[in-house]
């Protein structure tokens, strides 16, 4: 349940919270991820954001429709740092079970574990 349920059902059973998150580990853990995963998320989507940025200036260059030169390296460079990043994320993600990913993204990985 969420904390708001959660201090519904102690008000009205007539226990503290303290009780339940102290002597629960699992909804202690539970709830520490919930925050982790609130913090993160825009972090994620922001890195998102970069990348999807970044990759339109690439395929411009690429297609020459702008001519970047050598700093068109830097930014193939700072696209591939942030593909990265989104990996790392993506394994601790995995790792945590922390399951932030956007629905089409959970889709794609049931379609995957599929087959």
């Amino acid at each position: 349940p969420d904390i708001m349920t959660l201090i519904k059902l102690s008000d009205y059973f007539g226990f503290s919270l303290d009780e339940i998150l102290r002597e629960n580990h699992k909804m202690r853990l539970f709830l520490e991820k919930q925050t982790v995963r609130s913090d993160l998320r825009p972090v994620y989507r922001n890195i998102v954001v970069i990348v999807v940025i970044l990759l339109v200036i690439e395929l411009l260059d690429l297609f020459n429709v702008i001519k970047f030169g050598w700093i068109g390296w830097v930014i193939w460079l700072v696209f591939l740092l942030n593909v990265r990043v989104l990996s790392m994320l993506n394994k601790f993600d995995d790792s945590n079970t922390m399951d932030f990913k956007y629905p089409w993204q959970k889709t794609i990985k049931k379609f995957l574990k599929s087959k």
